[in-house]
């Protein structure tokens, strides 16, 4: 077919990809005077309603959700052919599975700091699509494409290798994602060989966004060998010639199991281990010494001074503690174990911190608990949250779904959903009594 030299308002380039359905050029919007992406539906298949419903569809549903990881649509129309057009983000910089096959060509490999870019940048986007009920079904290098960006990404320098730092990861083609808001889980087989998961391969079984999370990881597994999943396993021993550390091991085990119940069963904690894997090691939180009035040796009647008097609790005693708040917040009983010490009521205050942020402050049997950070975030920020602790021999966070953190001074988490999340910050002293602070963000 003989390329337009003018699909509405764009003026049309050199064809820039192929598809089964649609091609795409590079195009100019010369009203604003930038270069954009137009993917246009292939006339044959213009004329049948189902397919032209879901290419528009795609359109729709990228618009909705939109986010910095998705490719983002800006305009949607006709030719004077009747076939639909989709306006794009231009990805100028290719796709990750051209970037990957010329880091190769040079000898060079993936790292753990390029895996963690394709990760966090993959995490967003998809929390994004699963907030909004959708399934991408298609997680594939091909679907992550390059745009040049003028912002910069202090997170691209050092050892990354993949994405420059003028560089931003997006997620593309939504032609073969599931509404799950609209539709049951019951799917066509589809989506790319090595990447699609074992519920997807057959047609009629039930999909879910955990489908996606397979694929996350079998990406990674890509990024790292070379490779796609295999059902002889051999990869869990190639990670551990090539150095990997067991971390890695252990979330892919976890994100490539058959049965999607035996998964990750959100994208957040699976980025949440993904970091775990292959992040820097967390700096050690300071462990807050308390400080009690105790007289010094001096004069008779002299005013006493102020030293540290806390004392050297055993590694084990603070561990055995710590268990016990731990086992009452798991088996549902800390509500019961925190009002039995509550008589005469905790003191509480609250004070802005500017930028939205807020500090509060519970003080109780001697002990101050304090979380400060934001109060409201939006959906796919990551959110951080820091803790001042004193009088207590330990302190555990519990995050909203679950995730605990024993003696860390901050407390990280991704936003994957719009509402409310609740962050619990509890503190324990050597008579066992526990003192709570709480924050609770607003999601949008």
């Amino acid at each position: 077919m003989t390329a337009p030299h003018r699909v509405g308002r764009y003026r049309v380039g050199e064809v820039i990809g192929v598809g089964g359905f649609s091609t795409v050029y590079r195009a100019s919007d010369e009203r604003l005077g930038v270069d954009v992406a137009v993917k246009v539906l292939a006339e044959n298949h213009s004329l049948d309603a189902d397919v032209r419903e879901r290419f528009v569809e795609e359109g729709r549903r990228l618009r909705r959700v939109g986010g910095p990881h998705l490719l983002a649509v800006h305009d949607i129309g006709d030719t004077d052919r009747a076939q639909p057009y989709l306006v794009l983000d231009l990805a100028d910089r290719g796709d990750l599975a051209g970037r990957v096959a010329t880091l190769r060509k040079q000898g060079r490999r993936p790292g753990p700091a390029d895996i963690l870019l394709v990760g966090r940048a993959v995490a967003r986007a998809l929390a994004a699509l699963h907030h909004n009920r959708l399934v991408h079904r298609d997680l594939a290098p091909k679907n992550l494409l390059l745009c040049s960006t003028t912002s910069w990404s202090p997170a691209a320098e050092g050892p990354a290798r993949l994405i420059a730092v003028d560089e931003r990861l997006v997620l593309a083609d939504l032609g073969l994602s599931k509404d799950l808001a609209v539709a049951s889980g019951l799917t066509v087989a589809g989506g790319t060989s090595g990447f699609a998961p074992p519920e997807q391969r057959e047609h009629g079984r039930a999909v879910d966004h955990r489908a996606d999370i397979w694929a996350a990881s079998a990406l990674v597994l890509w990024l790292a060998l070379d490779r796609t999943p295999d059902d002889a396993g051999g990869w869990r021993d190639d990670l551990g010639h090539q150095s990997w550390p067991p971390g890695l091991v252990r979330l892919l085990a976890r994100g490539l199991a058959p049965r999607p119940e035996e998964r990750h069963q959100t994208i957040t904690t699976w980025h949440a281990d993904l970091e775990a894997a292959l992040g820097p090691p967390p700096a050690p939180a300071p462990v807050p010494t308390p400080v009690r009035p105790v007289a010094a040796d001096g004069p008779a009647g002299r005013p006493g001074a102020m030293r540290s008097s806390r004392r050297p609790a055993h590694i084990l005693t603070r561990l055995a503690v710590a268990a016990a708040v731990l086992v009452a917040v798991l088996s549902g009983v800390g509500a019961g174990v925190l009002a039995s010490h509550r008589h005469g009521g905790p003191s509480v205050t609250t004070e802005p911190t500017g930028e939205g942020g807020a500090r509060t402050v519970v003080r109780q049997h001697g002990i101050t608990v304090a979380v400060a950070g934001p109060t409201a975030v939006a959906v796919g920020d990551s959110v951080r949250l820091s803790a001042r602790v004193e009088g207590a021999e330990t302190w555990t966070w519990v995050g909203p779904d679950g995730v605990l953190a024993v003696e860390a001074g901050q407390f990280e988490m991704d936003a994957a959903g719009a509402g409310r999340a609740t962050v619990r910050l509890l503190a324990v002293d050597d008579h066992g009594r526990i003192v709570e602070a709480t924050r609770t963000l607003r999601v949008t």
